[in-house]
């Protein structure tokens, strides 16, 4: 199932005073909050917001060598496949997988390609439970030859970034230049 959802015209007015990151190198920005800091940079960032410990993980993915040998660009296809890995983990006794619950398409003013992917849990050492987790976001930063994933995910057991304000900062990522 996918749904497609726009942003509350509130919520667009109220990102205008944001602070904005900007990639040169992978051609992208978003505008974050005021309260909010940028740890880290390049490939693998996160954002958190200050005195409250949540933090969301923020990471590029290159796909340019894959789909140079041959592979298909399936944005969605990938997407899901990384949101369903993106919570692997095993030891001794238990093991995590994922299964996905839902995708929607985030459109945003921009006309980025974007993905929010649903998840819940699998533990096997917690039967009967399966918690739904915090959506997975993946952008689109494909172009000019190069296939680019942007992911955006909070790590199971951890505070993220409020769904709702995830969400707005995910709808206002835009291109730029290299």
């Amino acid at each position: 199932m996918l749904l497609v959802v726009g942003m509350p015209r509130e919520a667009a007015s109220q990102t205008a005073s944001w602070k904005t990151y900007t990639d040169r190198l992978h051609g992208h920005q978003f505008s974050y909050p005021l309260d909010y800091e940028i740890q880290g940079s390049g490939t693998d960032f996160s954002l958190q917001q200050r005195d409250a410990r949540t933090e969301s993980e923020f990471y590029i993915e290159d796909w340019t060598r894959p789909v140079r040998r041959g592979e298909t660009w399936e944005f969605a296809k990938l997407a899901t496949e990384r949101a369903l890995t993106a919570c692997l983990a095993d030891s001794p006794d238990c093991s995590i997988s994922c299964t996905v619950r839902g995708s929607e398409e985030v459109p945003n003013e921009h006309h980025m390609r974007i993905l929010a992917i649903t998840r819940n849990e699998v533990d096997t050492c917690k039967r009967g439970v399966s918690p739904t987790l915090a959506p997975l976001y993946v952008v689109d930063l494909s172009r000019d030859g190069s296939y680019f994933l942007l992911v955006i995910d909070t790590w199971p057991n951890r505070r993220g970034v409020a769904p709702d304000v995830l969400r707005s900062i995910v709808a206002t990522i835009r291109r730029v230049e290299p």
